[in-house]
């Protein structure tokens, strides 16, 4: 198993024509997702979460959050 960030794993789903057909996933909504990448816009956290969930992926920890610098 390998650990990866959740945008590599997002990365690694949509771009694995047969991890997305294993999981059931619609082709034109994998296809939809591999253009929005190559633009370079935004797919939702919360969306990348439950697809990855779909496929199988596991969160291996939860992400840490710093809180800013007050001056």
């Amino acid at each position: 198993m390998v650990e990866l960030s959740t945008d590599k794993a997002f990365d690694l789903l949509v771009n694995n024509q047969y991890r997305w057909k294993k999981m059931g996933g619609n082709e034109s909504t994998r296809l939809t997702f591999v253009k929005r990448l190559r633009e370079g816009k935004e797919i939702l956290l919360d969306t990348k979460f439950k697809y990855l969930k779909m496929a199988g992926f596991r969160l291996k920890s939860h992400p840490r959050w710093q809180t800013p610098k007050f001056t």
